[in-house]
């Protein structure tokens, strides 16, 4: 991999390009989105199975990557290759058919039924999994390859969930991430091969970190993005012919339209 030619990441999140700038090593630059990521969003939310959740951000993450390269080839002008880096992520519950849910604000504002119905859920499984996905295409085209991680945050026993915000030692959703660094916590790797199959696709890391930033969040935060500095060379690695999936250490998803 060339160290002179730079990674471009595609978005206009302040918070995704301090993670990236903090966790890429380097030549990074930043592209403006030409995807509609509402439109994304809307035609792939309706997936269902036990790992909708999972199959539902590494859709986004996918549909993001070939929609910013195709722009970008529709509007010419390419004199050289560029990579691109997207990311997407999501919060799930493990609902009472032990499917993993994803979290969507806008429905726990407005639908009390689905607030409720989480809630329920939260409130039996104990459990919130934030999951990102980083994405790298060519802006020439090509496949897109893809790499999964995630942080489970397990919420403590003597910790109530409830249904009103700021009541003294419990907890609502949305779950704010700086508020979880006194919980259990485990981060790690997604295998997307595994993902709706008999297989278990979470891979923990080993060693597990030792530390969680309190204010910032600064641990937990490239493994809810997507954007671990891991994951972001695996899936660069891939796109630029360099990735060994015997040696790599993130499982990539190689996927051709």
């Amino acid at each position: 991999m060339s160290a002179e030619a730079p990674i471009y990441l595609v978005t206009d999140n302040p918070k995704k390009r301090a993670i990236a700038q903090t966790e890429w090593s380097g030549a990074l630059e930043m592209m403006t989105p030409a995807f509609d990521e509402d439109r994304i969003k809307a035609e792939l939310q309706d997936n269902p199975g036990p790992d909708e959740a999972l199959i539902y951000v590494l859709a986004i993450s996918q549909a993001k990557a070939r929609g910013q390269g195709s722009k970008l080839r529709q509007e010419g002008g390419i004199s050289h290759a560029k990579t691109l880096i997207v990311s997407d992520s999501i919060v799930a519950i493990e609902d009472e058919n032990e499917s993993l849910q994803a979290i969507n604000r806008d429905e726990l504002q407005s639908d009390e039924s689905v607030r409720r119905r989480l809630l329920d859920a939260l409130n039996r499984s104990r459990q919130l999994l934030f999951v990102g996905c980083v994405s790298s295409i060519s802006s020439t085209g090509g496949p897109v390859a893809s790499a999964m991680t995630y942080y489970r945050a397990t919420v403590p026993d003597g910790v109530a969930i409830v249904d009103t915000p700021l009541t003294p030692g419990a907890v609502t959703l949305p779950v704010p991430i700086e508020s979880l660094s006194e919980w259990p916590w485990e981060v790690g790797f997604i295998d997307p091969s595994k993902i709706g199959t008999a297989l278990d696709p979470f891979i923990p890391c080993s060693p597990q970190p030792q530390t969680f930033d309190s204010e910032a969040g600064n641990m937990a935060r490239p493994y809810i993005s997507g954007l671990l500095g891991e994951a972001i060379r695996a899936v660069v690695s891939a796109v630029q012919g360099e990735h060994n999936s015997k040696t790599g250490r993130i499982p990539v998803l190689i996927s051709v339209e």
